[in-house]
């Protein structure tokens, strides 16, 4: 190890097989291009239906978000063409970390960071319709938004550092703890979101009517079921990593979450059409909040963040 990496080698908990590495991984690669195969159709139901109220830094995150999940998704899938078929029964090869390895985790951790901000930035425009007291909520947000990014990144410099799995196996003891803060901070941003939106709409229903009182209930729901599947997929990623080392298993819930944030982000967008259809008769844009100097402040609609997981 030229002496530079501290010897402390993981024990995977199965026995490598072939089913157990490039059997799960190749499950992964499918499930993950046929979830951005869904991904992307809500993009272009996105532009083709709901685009021409937003703005071009709204359109602009959209394609950044694309452009990140393509990342991910052509990396993965190149890397799983380059084990099966390139280097198939060539060890030495095999055993390097490929550079299409890295670009992978760092489209999932540069998406789940952009789609976590966009939030971020959500609830600092809607807190400014009731009481700018509530913008510490965004806070939280920011910042394990950032404790999640800067872990994942540093899971790729040390990968790169390495160089090959057997010398990341040196260090096991350094990239689980990585793993296990990147994860953690991603479960909990998204809760963070989740109780932001619902305590910031359920503390400010005194003084609507009843159809605006069910409208807030379905930003509500819509705020809890946004963080159930990313928060669980973060979560059990961690677990499997762990629990089924010696496997590629890890990587089915790691790789969906990419697609599921650009899911979540691109659904809050076209929601709102949705929302104005089912609620024709109390058009969001005439939503009054009684504020806390007793004036009715309107409500833009491009500033109501509706969430979807």
């Amino acid at each position: 190890m030229d002496g530079q990496i501290p010897i402390d080698v993981h024990k995977p908990a199965f026995k490598l097989t072939f089913e157990g590495t490039f059997g799960a991984q190749l499950i992964a690669s499918m499930i993950n291009a046929s979830v951005y195969g869904a991904a992307m159709t809500f993009v272009a139901k996105y532009f083709k239906y709901h685009s021409n109220s937003d703005t071009l830094a709204v359109k602009g995150l959209v394609i950044l978000l694309v452009a990140l999940a393509t990342l991910e998704t052509m990396c993965t899938s190149y890397q799983t063409y380059d084990n099966l078929i390139y280097k198939f029964g060539k060890e030495d090869q095999l055993n390097a970390i490929s550079k299409s390895a890295m670009g992978k985790y760092v489209g999932v951790y540069l998406t789940t960071f952009v789609s976590q901000l966009f939030y971020a930035t959500r609830i600092w425009t809607l807190t400014g319709y009731f009481s700018k007291h509530y913008r510490l909520l965004t806070y939280p947000v920011a910042v394990l938004s950032f404790i999640q990014v800067s872990s994942g990144i540093a899971q790729v410099f040390f990968m790169g550092y390495a160089k090959t799995f057997l010398k990341l196996g040196y260090i096991f003891y350094i990239t689980f703890k990585l793993i296990v803060v990147q994860g953690v901070s991603t479960a909990a941003c998204d809760a963070a979101i989740t109780a932001s939106f619902s305590f910031i709409y359920y503390n400010n229903r005194s003084g609507f009517n009843s159809p605006t009182h069910s409208l807030l209930n379905k930003f509500i729901l819509y705020a809890v079921n946004r963080a159930a599947a990313t928060s669980f997929c973060a979560i059990i990623s961690v677990f499997m990593f762990y629990y089924l080392s010696g496997t590629y298993s890890y990587m089915i819930p790691l790789l969906l979450n990419t697609h599921l944030y650009v899911i979540s982000v691109v659904s809050v967008l076209t929601a709102r059409g949705s929302m104005r259809e089912e609620n024709y008769s109390l058009h969001l844009s005439n939503i009054h909040i009684p504020s806390s100097n007793g004036n009715n402040t309107a409500v833009d609609t491009n500033d109501i963040p509706l969430t979807d997981a």
